[in-house]
C-alpha cells in the first residue's frame, strides 16, 4: 500500500464510480491485487493534483463483506492512510446511496458525497435538495453524470472541501449508557493508528442490519429503529418533482 494518503471513491456496483475515476485520472495507472485475493485495485494519480493518489475501489452491496470484492474495499477502508473518500451515489436511490453514507460517516475521515446519474433521476421525476443533505450530512454534496463529464470540477473543488461527516448512527439511551459503562473501566492504552481507530469505530456501529437498509432514508423522513438509528433532524432531502 502506497504510504501518501490517498483519495478513496467508495460505492456500490454499476453507480458509474469507475467512469468518474477515469475522469479524475492521468494516464499512469497501477492495477495490482490485494494479498489474499484476486481483486484487481487500481491507483492512478489526480489529474488536478500531481501529489494525489486516486484508489478505485470494488463496489460493495453490503458490509460487513461477504465477497472479495467487498473484503478488498473494507481493507482500503481501514488500513489505507486515507485523505478523503469520495462516496459514488446512485441519485436514483438515495435511501440506499445514504446508507452506505451512514457506515462511511462512522470512519470519522473527510467525506465527499457525488450524487451521480443525475441525468437518469431527473428524467424519472426524482431531485435531490442538494443543499439541505449537505447541511444533514456536514460534508460536501454534489450532483454528477460521469458519462458526460458533467460536475467534475464541482467535484475537484469538493475533494479540497471535504469534511468529516456528522454521525448517523445513534443508539438508544440505555446502550450508549452501558458503553460509557465499559469505556470508563477499560484501562488506558496508547493512542490507535488511524486505521485501527476506523476498525474500532466501525465495530462499535455494529453494522446496520439489512433491515435498516431497507426502511432508512425514506422520503417521507428517516426511519427510526430501536438500537441502531438513523435520525437526521430534518425529512430526507429527496422529492418528486
Amino acid at each position: 500500500m502506497n504510504a501518501n494518503p490517498a483519495i478513496l471513491l467508495v460505492g456500490h456496483p454499476n453507480v458509474g464510480k469507475s467512469v468518474l475515476f477515469h475522469r479524475l485520472t492521468g494516464a499512469y495507472v497501477n492495477v495490482s491485487n490485494y494479498p489474499g485475493t484476486t481483486v484487481e485495485v487500481t491507483r492512478a494519480t489526480a489529474r488536478f493534483d500531481a501529489s494525489a493518489e486516486l484508489l478505485d475501489t470494488p463496489g460493495v452491496l453490503a458490509l460487513p463483506s461477504r465477497s472479495d470484492d467487498e473484503r478488498a474495499t473494507m481493507r482500503a477502508l481501514l488500513g489505507e492512510p486515507v485523505r478523503c473518500l469520495v462516496q459514488v451515489g446512485d441519485a436514483k436511490n438515495l435511501r440506499r446511496t445514504l446508507t452506505l453514507s451512514a457506515l462511511l460517516a462512522e470512519l470519522g475521515v473527510p467525506m465527499v458525497l457525488a450524487l451521480n446519474m443525475h441525468d437518469e433521476a431527473a428524467a424519472r421525476g426524482v431531485t435531490v435538495d442538494i443543499a439541505e443533505l449537505a447541511d444533514e450530512l456536514g460534508a460536501p454534496v454534489l450532483a454528477t453524470v460521469a458519462t458526460g463529464g458533467e460536475g467534475i470540477t464541482q467535484l475537484i473543488n469538493a475533494i479540497g472541501q471535504a469534511r468529516k461527516p456528522e454521525s448517523l448512527l445513534h443508539y438508544d439511551e440505555e446502550f450508549e449508557r452501558h458503553i460509557a459503562a465499559v469505556a470508563a473501566t477499560s484501562p488506558p492504552s496508547p493512542p490507535p493508528s488511524p486505521s485501527t481507530a476506523r476498525t474500532r469505530t466501525w465495530r462499535r456501529a455494529g453494522w446496520p442490519s439489512s433491515s435498516l437498509a431497507a426502511t432508512a432514508w425514506s422520503r417521507t423522513g428517516c426511519a427510526t429503529q430501536p438500537g441502531n438509528t438513523m435520525q437526521p433532524s430534518k425529512r430526507c432531502a429527496m422529492r418528486p418533482d
